[in-house]
């Protein structure tokens, strides 16, 4: 009498990730090679890594507007480098470890401009338009759908001509806007590059 288990394929194997690192072979060596990268230390400037800038001084407003003027978001820094020649060193790999500017944010503090930075990083627009309606995110048409549902059952709001309905509607959704998305930005901050501080330690 043959068993259950004839005819059925044999169970493959199912390592962690943690496993497979460990069958990883450098130079006929177990182990993988780490290398830190000069972008590490290299100091963090306005003109180099723009955005990187903003999120390790917390300027929003100056991320903002250079946004606004379709500065492209900055690419990440490079920390350091993993590599490895694979598994009995047959497969040769190598990965980049690197800090976007939201990472910096976070790192120097500066939840705000890490926010804000998100924002830019989805490429969320500044101002709101009907024909930018679908870029806000799920949260702001969440709140607009709320407001356009208790307007429609306020009787001034329903009175009103169309093309005033229409204006009306294009203000409060501006402002709403403003409060629920872009609300770390400041009317009247300051979008001027600010020191860098560094640890005298």
């Amino acid at each position: 009498m043959a068993s259950p288990e004839a005819g059925q394929p044999s169970r493959l194997p199912q390592p962690s990730v943690l496993e497979l690192y460990a069958m990883q072979q450098t130079n006929q060596r177990s182990g993988i090679r780490l290398s830190l990268n000069s972008e590490l230390t290299e100091s963090i400037t306005l003109e180099k890594f723009p955005y990187h800038y903003c999120a390790v001084t917390g300027n929003v407003n100056l991320a903002a507007f250079l946004y606004l003027r379709q500065l492209q978001y900055s690419k990440g820094i490079t920390v350091a480098n993993f590599a490895a020649d694979g598994k009995q060193g047959t497969t040769s790999w190598s990965k980049r470890v690197t800090l976007s500017p939201v990472d910096i944010a976070n790192l120097a503090g500066h939840g705000p401009a890490a926010a804000v930075l998100s924002l830019i990083l989805g490429r969320v627009p500044l101002l709101w338009s009907r024909d930018t309606h679908r870029l806000f995110p799920q949260h702001f048409k969440q709140h607009a759908k709320s407001l356009m549902e208790t307007l429609l059952t306020v009787p001034f709001f329903t009175r009103l001509p169309g093309s005033a309905r229409v204006q009306m509607v294009d203000i409060l959704m501006t402002m709403l806007a403003q409060g629920t998305v872009w609300g770390s930005l400041s009317p009247d901050g300051d979008a001027r590059v600010q020191p860098v501080a560094h640890s005298s330690g």
